[in-house]
């Protein structure tokens, strides 16, 4: 089976789902990140303001190819710029086409209830491009699913509203998730990226123990299945 995880802007996917993405990698599945934004916005919130935003576009993009290289995944850069992401004609089109492509039986997505419009835009996004893969009128590079991959949400952060459905025991994915951190960090340079993925680390760490708690594990990680967004199985499909 493949698995596609959609990455509003760099470093989403790392937070909320980089350890199960790891433990499908190592029971032999294809994974794949799509990363929508290209993190442009970043100057005068997380750097210096003088990085332009074309470099800081750049670095990011470096980043998330350090990360999937050390999570050994596939990446999907599709450029857009922050606060930019939603469901439009071409970026749904362009989905489509990695989605086909690579026929994944599971998609995972930022929650809609995310306080980043970008997170939200992806979740439309994602729902959309999933139902126009699976339409046979639909013309683009490849030919339509036969079937729709499962959806399920992913958080970047604690949420108000976000109420998992499932789990999964990422704690001997820990190390390998704190190095894809460690690896975007070293890409960033300087002080950027101690200070950009700052957050992002210690959100990551924080839903790990909550999630874990809940779950009776070290480490966790938490999905919601929603059956308006998705077609539902039988099977479970996460590790």
């Amino acid at each position: 089976m493949h698995v596609i995880a959609i990455s509003a802007r760099p470093g989403d996917a790392n937070v909320g789902a980089a350890g199960t993405l790891r433990r499908f990698r190592e029971r032999g599945a294809g994974v794949t990140i799509v990363t929508i934004a290209n993190g442009n916005s970043l100057a005068g919130v997380h750097a210096p303001l003088d990085i332009p935003p074309r470099e800081l576009a750049s670095r990011w993009r470096a980043a998330a190819e350090r990360s999937a290289e050390t999570l050994d995944v596939e990446l999907v850069w599709m450029d857009h710029s922050d606060f930019a992401v939603h469901s439009d004609a071409v970026t749904r089109m362009k989905l489509v086409d990695v989605l086909r492509a690579r026929a994944p039986g599971l998609v995972l997505a930022p929650a809609p209830q995310g306080a980043r419009r970008d997170e939200r835009g992806a979740w439309r996004l994602a729902r959309d491009a999933i139902e126009m893969a699976a339409a046979p009128n639909v013309r683009g590079e490849a030919q339509p699913h036969a079937v729709e991959p499962v959806l399920l949400a992913y958080e970047r952060r604690l949420l108000s509203g976000f109420m998992p459905t499932e789990y999964v025991d990422v704690t001997s994915a820990v190390d390998v998730k704190r190095r894809a951190f460690e690896a975007m960090a070293q890409a960033l340079g300087g002080g950027l990226g101690a200070a950009a993925l700052a957050e992002p680390q210690a959100a990551a760490a924080l839903l790990a123990r909550h999630r874990g708690a809940q779950a009776g594990v070290d480490a966790a990680e938490a999905f919601r299945f929603d059956a308006r967004a998705s077609r539902a199985t039988t099977q479970r499909l996460l590790p």
